[in-house]
């Protein structure tokens, strides 16, 4: 699993500003198996994040503080339970390798403003293999993780 953060146009101050997630297309599972006890992976969990204001919770364990024109941790990939899951599993059923494949749009709402879609058909998948599980965005991944 990935955990990104992002930072909206240079020169712009957008603090406050809510980013949303959401579908472009129901995508699919490659690693679901019927007998699975985890629902297939196909879309995006639904986030919702306010640009330059920390998630003080700090949900990833990241320590991430945000500046004024930063929104975030996303992440990207399976779970870690369901990452190990399906690399014990997967195997044992020759399913390796396996993944998820699915499109993310995301939408930005400045105060007062009228709401931009502003990245469209974002390209998110996460690939187990024999040697671990690896998540990218738009291509860009981040490093095998071992299982």
């Amino acid at each position: 699993m990935q955990t990104l953060v992002f930072t909206t146009n240079p020169g712009s101050v957008d603090t406050g500003a809510t980013v949303v997630e959401d579908e472009n297309a129901t995508g699919t599972d490659g690693c679901y198996f019927n007998g699975s006890p985890f629902a297939p992976v196909t879309r995006v969990s639904g986030g919702t994040w306010t640009v330059g204001v920390p998630d003080t919770s700090d949900p990833d364990g990241s320590g991430t503080v945000l500046t004024a024109n930063q929104w975030g941790p996303d992440t990207v990939g399976y779970s870690d339970t369901l990452a190990t899951y399906y690399f014990i599993n997967g195997a044992k059923l020759g399913k390796l390798p396996c993944g998820f494949h699915f499109y993310q749009n995301l939408t930005i709402t400045c105060p007062n403003q009228t709401p931009i879609v502003f990245d469209i058909n974002v390209n998110l998948t996460d690939t187990i293999t024999s040697g671990g599980g690896q998540s990218c965005r738009e291509g860009a991944c981040g490093p095998v993780i071992p299982l």
